[in-house]
């Protein structure tokens, strides 16, 4: 197991749609959203950051994992020829196609909202409890636009 450089207090997934590359058909899309984050890569001087999404996923710690699979068990790992690497990838849910990163984070994405209206066509789910995971990030202004649901 590699370190899991990422660590959170809490977290939360977003849901949106997208059409599949490979049939044309519209298919759901996760993301995990943190709210801040810990990047632990250097143990000597971990840094900081605001709210972010985690992209290109290797690990998850376990109770994230699960939480993950019952919410989303489209969003599971998988090679992808295209990044040359294994991560936490969607997939369509008619035809379990790989719906890579890099095109599910793209400015033509779901996770790539403009303003409010776009945030809040997001299904936003509370997770549960802090989140650890190897993974990089991405940050972007409306990251601190999304608002966890009451109770959450």
């Amino acid at each position: 197991m590699t370190d899991l450089t990422i660590s959170t207090t809490s977290y939360a997934l977003l849901q949106g749609g997208i059409t599949c590359w490979k049939y044309s058909v519209a298919t759901k899309v996760t993301a995990i959203w943190v709210p801040g984050f810990i990047d632990n890569e250097d143990e000597e001087c971990p840094e900081e950051g605001g709210a972010a999404l985690l992209k290109y996923i290797s690990e998850l710690d376990i109770e994230t994992m699960t939480r993950v699979r019952a919410a989303s068990p489209w969003l599971k790992p998988n090679y992808s020829q295209t990044a040359d690497q294994t991560y936490w990838a969607n997939h369509c849910q008619t035809c379990d196609a790989l719906q890579g990163d890099h095109f599910v984070y793209s400015p033509d994405g779901p996770f790539f909202p403009q303003d409010q209206a776009g945030v809040d066509q997001l299904k936003v789910m509370p997770g549960h409890g802090p989140l650890m995971a190897s993974a990089s990030t991405a940050q972007s202004g409306w990251m601190d636009l999304v608002k966890l649901p009451a109770g959450g």
